[in-house]
């Protein structure tokens, strides 16, 4: 935590995974784990601020271009996403786990993976139904269907949505 609080996030985030990945004892994982990707969200916001990373942004609505390529994902975003999953098996149960599990997914939706994206959004609406990070997460999915033409699909989603009271 000294790194942490020092602004040395990249210090910090290295600290964080080897407690985490560290075979010698559970007791301090799961939070290492989670400050890992507090950690790494700072790293991200300090690249953005200094222009060295791009500020990615979902536009509201059914926005997806299904003749555009994927990009790459830059290699920080990559580790953010891996923290993220490496956190999510350690601490599913955490109020986190949701907010977290959509932020990978937005990752991957913002760079043009929207097909992945699509998968772990879903995953936080199956485990996680009445939270905020599900019902964002459902609004992306039926956007996603909307913006691929996908009326039947989508009209039967929100109809589920709606019966299974998905955000609250």
């Amino acid at each position: 935590d000294t790194y942490y609080y020092s602004l040395r996030f990249d210090d910090a985030v290295a600290q964080y995974e080897k407690t985490r990945d560290s075979p010698a004892g559970t007791k301090y994982r799961a939070e290492s784990a989670l400050n890992a990707v507090y950690a790494y969200e700072k790293i991200i916001d300090q690249q953005v601020n200094n222009g060295k990373l791009e500020k990615k942004v979902i536009a509201a609505g059914a926005t997806r271009d299904p003749n555009a390529k994927p990009q790459d994902i830059p290699p920080i975003r990559q580790k953010y996403i891996a923290s993220i999953d490496k956190f999510l098996e350690k601490g599913s149960e955490h109020e986190m786990a949701p907010a977290f599990g959509y932020r990978a997914g937005e990752v991957l939706y913002s760079y043009g993976h929207y097909d992945d994206a699509v998968k772990r959004f879903q995953i936080v609406v199956d485990k996680f139904p009445q939270t905020e990070g599900a019902k964002f997460a459902s609004n992306l999915i039926l956007d996603d269907m909307l913006a691929r033409k996908d009326w039947k699909s989508a009209a039967e989603y929100a109809a589920r949505l709606q019966t299974s009271k998905v955000g609250g």
